[in-house]
C-alpha cells in the first residue's frame, strides 16, 4: 500500500496523485500517477492509502492498482478534514504494537488509549496512527501523553509535542493578527495572501505535518511567488517579512 501526499483532480473521475511507499528493503519510492477513480472507490485525501504494484527490478515505474478492491476504513484518513475544532487533552497508554506498516516515513502502531477531557470526564480510544521516532519510547503502558481529540469525532486523536504545539498555537494567533497595512500597484494579489492564510492557519491547527509537506511549506514561506495584483495588492516587502518569521518558527 502507498501513502498518498497530494491529490490533484482532473476530468471526470480521474486525479493526479502523488503517493509513497516502501519496497521490502524499506526503500522509499515517491511519485505522481494519473488514475482513473473507480466509482466504488471513496473521495481520496491526503493520508490515505491505496494499492501499488511495482516490479522489485525496478520499483519507479509503479502503477496504482485501480482492481484491488478499497474500502472507506482502508483508505480512512489519520485526520479529519481541513477546520476540524481540536481539543487539548491528556491519555494514558493501556496498550500499543507496530502494524509493521510503514506510512510517511514512520512506523505504524495500533495505540490503546484512555483520554482525559479537560472537564475530567474520560474515554477509550483505540487508533492506527504512524508514530514519529521522538515519540517512540513513550509508547508503552502507563505513558501519560499530551493528545488531542477532534471535536464532535474523539476517535480521531493525534499526537503532539508539548514545545510544538506551542509554537504552532503562537504562529497561528500571528497569522490571525496580522494586518498589511501598505497597499501598493505592484503588490501581492490580496484573495490569494488571504486565502494562502486561511489554509495554513487549518493546517497548523490540525495533527503535526508530515516531513514533506513541512518542507513544502517552507519552500513558500520563503519564496511566495503570489501573483502581482491588478491593481494595488499588500506591499510584498510586508508579506516576505512576516513570511519569514512563521518560517522561522516552523
Amino acid at each position: 500500500m502507498a501513502t498518498i501526499l497530494s491529490v490533484q483532480p482532473r476530468r471526470g473521475s480521474v486525479v493526479d496523485l502523488t503517493v509513497r511507499f516502501y519496497t521490502r528493503e524499506e526503500r522509499p519510492i515517491t511519485g505522481e500517477r494519473k488514475v482513473d477513480k473507480p466509482y466504488s472507490w471513496p473521495h481520496l485525501q491526503p493520508g490515505m492509502a491505496v494499492p501499488v504494484s511495482y516490479d522489485p527490478s525496478q520499483p519507479e515505474r509503479f502503477s496504482v492498482d485501480t482492481r484491488a478492491g478499497l474500502s472507506r476504513r482502508d483508505a480512512e484518513p489519520y485526520a479529519p478534514p481541513p477546520g476540524t475544532h481540536w481539543v487539548e487533552a491528556e491519555a494514558v497508554v493501556i496498550s500499543a504494537a507496530p502494524t509493521g506498516n510503514i506510512v510517511i516515513g514512520c512506523a505504524e502502531f495500533e495505540v490503546r488509549l484512555g483520554v482525559t477531557r479537560p472537564d475530567g470526564s474520560r474515554f477509550d480510544a483505540t487508533i492506527r496512527t504512524p508514530v514519529e521516532t521522538p515519540l517512540l519510547v513513550k509508547m508503552i503502558p502507563g505513558s501519560i501523553l499530551p493528545i488531542r481529540f477532534a471535536l464532535g469525532d474523539e476517535q480521531h486523536i493525534s499526537f503532539k509535542d508539548d514545545h510544538a504545539g506551542k509554537d504552532t498555537r503562537t504562529m497561528v494567533e500571528s497569522i490571525r493578527k496580522v494586518q498589511f497595512h501598505t497597499r501598493r500597484h505592484d503588490g501581492y494579489d490580496v484573495p490569494t495572501v488571504d486565502d494562502f492564510l486561511d489554509d495554513l492557519v487549518t493546517r497548523l491547527s490540525g495533527p503535526p505535518l508530515p516531513p514533506d509537506e513541512r518542507d513544502h511549506l517552507l519552500g513558500i514561506l520563503k519564496q511566495p511567488g503570489f501573483p502581482v495584483a491588478r491593481k494595488y495588492g499588500y506591499a510584498t516587502n510586508e508579506v516576505e517579512a512576516f513570511l519569514s518569521q512563521l518560517a522561522e518558527q516552523l
